[in-house]
């Protein structure tokens, strides 16, 4: 949950974790509708949630919730292994049990989550190419130095006296020809 919640949302209203759970199983494990989960909240709670405060609720708070929920799945799946089993093996089967928690997600969630995932690894890779062309380009000006430094013409300019820019203007003059400052 990124911000505080309202005084009279229906997360403040609700007041435990126990309670807000018991919400989202009715709406998520066992697949009721927003008027149905109304009437439990009267029946159990003591008030009655309109639907769209219940829609609005499970949009907000539901994923947070499913994660949690998968999390302590898989870590109680991981304290029933007997305590001399690899640990690879347990954590293998703790993953696995994590993502049977996730099969109830919704296309959409699924779809975003793999959506963040490839622009991270698009971050990565543009910022591995952007390395990759600064060595390259590093490599080539060195080459190009060592090429230039062997000649007549470029040791004239470098030791004339003229200033480092005049230099600098001279000596790109001498290797790009027309292609300097296009």
């Amino acid at each position: 949950m990124s911000r505080k919640p309202r005084s009279d949302s229906l997360w403040a209203a609700l007041k435990t974790e126990e309670n807000r759970s018991q919400v989202f199983e009715w709406l998520i494990l066992e697949g009721i509708s927003y008027e149905d989960c109304a009437a439990r909240c009267a029946e159990s709670f003591g008030f009655s949630p309109s639907t769209g405060a219940l829609a609005t609720f499970y949009k907000d708070h539901a994923f947070a919730w499913k994660i949690e929920r998968a999390k302590l799945q898989a870590e109680e799946e991981k304290g029933k292994l007997p305590g001399d089993w690899e640990e690879r093996v347990r954590e293998a089967l703790a993953q696995r049990r994590f993502e049977a928690s996730f099969q109830e997600l919704s296309q959409k969630q699924i779809i975003a989550l793999e959506r963040l995932d490839l622009d991270k690894r698009k971050v990565d890779l543009t910022a591995q190419d952007f390395a990759l062309a600064r060595q390259k380009f590093q490599r080539d000006t060195c080459k190009l130095f060592l090429e230039w430094c062997d000649q007549e013409q470029a040791k004239k300019i470098v030791a004339s006296g003229m200033s480092n820019s005049e230099k600098i203007e001279q000596l790109g003059l001498a290797m790009f020809g027309e292609d300097w400052n296009a």
